[in-house]
């Protein structure tokens, strides 16, 4: 088994990281991108297993980008250089090493005095299928795959039984849970635009009568009903920070303001709506099920 390497903080990425991660696109998108797009926290780093100097990194690297003011969200992006080969298994010893010693720095930096009780767990999203499986090892066929990880690891399934069979020294328990696996698509840029012609495409279109943009989402009570239409834990205030476009619709049979306040008089119902994830990708899109078939998904 490898040693621990040192690890390192990247205070300046965009600077030291970023120009390393590039020539491996599309592997090291969802870290790049959230370096270049992240909402600056006093809980955010960025490590990394080679210091932040001008030299070549080696052949063999990890590093993340985690703020652990964002738990239980998820709150950490990782990329390994493990990701290019992952059939090199020469390099897997080494490649687990670097990243239980980030995980290891990690562990050690202080919790925010916020963050819920029983969370110090860390969340690792857009985590590549070869690195659950170089983490996991043995692990994995007792973790069960959910949709929403529980915020009490307790409460994981077979968490007791994995527990026994630790003592008997299978693996040392780095993944606690999974969630079911996803799919990142990436989707290339739309051609140049065409010049100007006499019939225009249905996105050229204004919305029908009652129908109107609402950029961004304007109220707490918009962020309630997003949030109650995913089982993807996420908090208002992170919406908030998010962008984000809707669709409203207001009937003319409900303009008059003695049905409904004035400010649901003027801005009528929230009936789809798209948000972008802090890494710039797009990270939600919904219609409300009474107004599916149209094209307001295609709009948004």
């Amino acid at each position: 088994m490898f040693p621990l390497p040192p690890t390192h903080f990247h205070p300046t990425p965009l600077l030291t990281l970023a120009p390393h991660l590039t020539p491996h696109l599309p592997h090291t998108l969802p870290l790049l991108r959230r370096l270049q797009h992240h909402h600056s926290s006093p809980h955010a780093h960025t490590l990394a297993t080679f210091p932040p100097s001008p030299s070549p990194p080696p052949t063999s690297y990890s590093t993340l980008w985690i703020d652990r003011s964002r738990g239980p969200e998820t709150e950490c992006w990782l990329f390994s250089t493990y990701e290019l080969s992952p059939h090199d298994h020469n390099n897997a010893s080494l490649a687990r090493a670097e990243i239980l010693a980030l995980f290891n720095t990690v562990a050690q930096l202080p919790l925010p005095p916020n963050r819920p009780p029983g969370t110090d767990y860390i969340v690792v999203g857009s985590l590549r299928e070869s690195l659950v499986n170089l983490l996991g090892g043995e692990d994995l066929k007792y973790i069960t795959p959910q949709s929403v990880l529980s915020t009490n690891l307790a409460a994981l399934p077979n968490n007791a039984a994995k527990d026994e069979d630790k003592k008997g020294g299978i693996g040392v328990g780095i993944l606690a849970g999974l969630s079911i696996p996803y799919m990142k698509w990436i989707i290339a840029p739309p051609p140049p635009p065409s010049p100007p012609s006499s019939s225009p495409n249905d996105s050229d279109l204004p919305l029908p009568p009652g129908y109107h943009y609402s950029h961004p989402l304007p109220s707490l009570n918009d962020y309630a009903l997003v949030l109650s239409r995913t089982s993807i834990p996420r908090s208002e205030a992170t919406l908030a920070k998010l962008g984000s476009v809707g669709i409203r619709y207001l009937p003319p049979s409900s303009s008059s303001p003695e049905e409904k306040g004035e400010e649901k008089r003027e801005i009528g119902d929230l009936i789809s709506w798209a948000f972008l994830g802090p890494d710039g990708s797009l990270t939600s899109l919904h219609v409300e099920p009474q107004h599916r078939g149209g094209r307001w998904g295609f709009d948004l």
